[in-house]
């Protein structure tokens, strides 16, 4: 069995965990396989990329395939399933479709594959009822694919909503309008967290100690009455309880 050539994942990541769990628990979901013939009648020019000797082609589930190999499993779960497309574009479809209903695609990932299906399916709108996602999901990953290929590799690490908006401005300009974007947010957030505290009264002085009151109230009758031990032993009394 071969692994997809056209598989939208453009990596396989570490396996370790899932390889791992199939040792220990088994594989709960099959792999869907075309018959090799099957997946060469849609993708002629892909002969050479296929594995050697193989006999089917894993159209959903190459991570498991991949996995199940690393277990060093002796068999593995499939689903043959020749009617997945007669076309690469049509197979590369129900791969992506597959992989994002379980969302298991990194959105740049997601948005590499979406060229080629727009070209066939025409319009945003159209190929987001295809893939039954709003046309705004589709149109904020193909804005991924504008971004300088340094800002693509800092997808994990900075706000993905502020680097789509940043995906349709010149490359020239892209790290310095997300930079001015992250300054603005972190401004809106400061002035949130500042509103809060001051509903809550997290940032008035505080209020002052029912004693310091009395104090003020009794400084001037009691001043000469606070020198003498009687009067003091007194006000001490009363206050004590603070």
């Amino acid at each position: 069995m071969s692994l997809n050539p056209d598989n939208p994942r453009t990596s396989l990541g570490d396996l370790s965990d899932l390889a791992g769990s199939l040792k220990t628990h088994g594989q709960k979901q099959a792999i869907t396989v075309m018959n090799r013939d099957a997946y060469l009648a849609a993708n002629p020019d892909r002969e050479g990329d296929l594995e050697a000797d193989t006999t089917h082609v894993a159209i959903d589930g190459n991570s498991r395939l991949a996995a199940a190999r690393e277990a060093q499993l002796p068999a593995v779960k499939v689903m043959v399933s020749d009617d997945q497309g007669t076309n690469s574009e049509e197979l590369l479809e129900s791969a992506l479709v597959a992989n994002i209903h379980r969302q298991e695609l990194a959105e740049l990932d997601e948005a590499k594959a979406l060229p080629r299906l727009l070209a066939i399916h025409g319009s945003q709108t159209a190929l987001a009822k295809r893939l039954h996602r709003s046309q705004e999901w589709v149109s904020q990953r193909l804005a991924l694919l504008n971004l300088t290929p340094a800002l693509q590799a800092r997808l994990n690490d900075e706000p993905i909503d502020l680097l789509r908006a940043v995906g349709n401005k010149p490359a020239d300009e892209q790290e310095q309008a997300l930079e001015k974007l992250k300054q603005e947010r972190a401004q809106k957030e400061e002035a949130k967290r500042a509103k809060r505290l001051g509903k809550s009264g997290g940032d008035a002085s505080p209020a002052p100690h029912r004693c310091d009151g009395l104090l003020r109230r009794n400084r001037g009758a009691d001043a000469e009455c606070i020198a003498t031990g009687q009067r003091q032993r007194r006000l001490e009394h009363i206050f004590h309880p603070c």
